[in-house]
């Protein structure tokens, strides 16, 4: 029977304590090196570049492979300092990345070596990894490996916000929904109204971008706030804030409501304007129209429809073209908004017509032989701007008129 010194069990304790320290300060040491490896994987090429002296690409990813494959990605590390740079990596932790057996590399300034990197997955899962670049100067960093399976991802904006919208008016907006994934998929949207999403379904590719419009049109004034779900396959969902704010139009006359044309002569118009503004947060549409129609015009405005933005002014032509002497014309016109906000003017004006006399009023042409025939003249004086039209009735008598209708140009003396 052996039984140990008290010596010698003293020197084992101290051995086995020694070497559970050393394998501790090791792990320490291990866990340590790879937090500062993983730590590089934040830093952005230039960055990285800059420190270590090595050019890179952040990452190797496989797509669109499948379990048994080999698929090979290329590595190329370039030396981008003045100085000649060792490098050597470290295989990826993942069974599935292959290399070759890691030596050390010598670099001269701008010189680049290329290594391949081969993905061989037995099983449909994602891979994430990554590949230690060992320096000789400047410690190591890490490039990422990731075999990615296919994912359905779609890009929406989180919020629309339509902001101050009139009532009974629609107000649309156009966003974008992209495939940013690596499979197409179908989609459908359902939103509460007032809001609307057209088209509300469809189909979209890999990579494509569609271009949708989310309209709102809100019967009363309130503040409305909800979310638009897009529904995509697999049960897969996305969802946007929409909101937006309805306003009632408040437009306004400046100025009087009734326009008075004075007397306009036949035959000519006459032109003024109506002040409309809008005095709203929010834009309105208007039309103009006659109240009544059961005679024919004489007054004309210009524009009948249009819209009006916030604070904006605008000037409704009128024309006033009378058609008849002597006559007095009232007419009123209703503008109307979809908000409910409506407006009334109305429009006076009197007709005359041009202002002909004669040079004599008695034509006394003396003793005539029979048989013979005297002539006397007249003349039409128009004292009007416009040429004015005559006509002489010439009864059954002795007495005739060479000229019996006619025009009287303007402004004759």
């Amino acid at each position: 029977t052996f039984t140990p010194s008290a010596e010698l069990l003293e020197r084992h304790s101290v051995a086995a304590t020694d070497l559970s320290t050393r394998e501790a300060h090791g792990d320490n040491s291990n866990r340590k090196e790879t937090m500062n490896v993983t730590q590089t994987l934040s830093l952005t090429r230039p960055e990285r570049e800059k420190k270590y002296g090595i050019d890179a690409v952040d990452s190797l990813v496989w797509k669109g492979w499948g379990p048994g494959g080999d698929y090979e990605r290329k590595l190329t590390l370039t030396n981008t300092s003045p100085a000649i740079i060792k490098i050597k990596y470290k295989l990826p932790k993942t069974k599935y990345f292959f290399m070759e057996f890691p030596k050390w590399v010598q670099l001269s300034p701008g010189m680049s070596k290329t290594f391949s990197v081969n993905f061989r997955p037995v099983k449909s899962e994602e891979y994430h990894d990554f590949i230690v670049i060992e320096t000789d100067t400047h410690g190591c960093f890490a490039v990422k490996v990731m075999a990615l399976l296919p994912h359905l991802r779609l890009r929406t904006p989180s919020a629309i916000d339509m902001k101050y919208c009139p009532v009974r008016e629609t107000t649309s907006v156009d966003f974008s929904l992209s495939n940013t994934g690596d499979v197409e998929t179908d989609f459908h949207w359902e939103v509460l109204g007032p809001f609307e999403i057209t088209p509300s379904s469809g189909r979209i590719l890999v990579g494509e971008s569609k271009t949708l419009r989310l309209s709102f049109r809100p019967e009363t004034a309130a503040a409305y706030d909800c979310r638009a779900v897009c529904h995509a396959e697999e049960g897969i969902k996305y969802s946007v804030t929409v909101s937006g704010i309805a306003k009632y139009p408040f437009l306004a006359i400046e100025g009087d409501n009734k326009i008075d044309f004075g007397e306009v002569m036949t035959g000519h118009r006459s032109e003024k304007f109506v002040l409309l503004t809008n005095r709203a947060e929010v834009r309105s549409s208007y039309k103009v129209a006659r109240v009544e129609n059961d005679v024919a015009p004489v007054y004309t405005v210009r524009p009948t429809a249009g819209v009006l933005q916030p604070g904006e002014t605008m000037k409704l032509k009128v024309l006033y073209h009378p058609v008849a002497i002597g006559t007095y014309s009232n007419d009123t016109f209703h503008i109307t908004t979809p908000g409910g906000n409506d407006l009334l003017f109305s429009c006076v004006g009197r007709a005359f017509g041009p202002k002909v006399t004669v040079n004599k009023t008695v034509v006394d042409l003396d003793d005539v032989v029979t048989g013979k025939t005297a002539r006397e003249s007249i003349t039409l004086h128009n004292h009007s701007r416009v040429p004015a039209e005559f006509a002489i009735v010439d009864s059954v008598t002795p007495f005739k008129f060479d000229t019996v209708a006619g025009v009287i140009p303007p402004l004759l003396p």
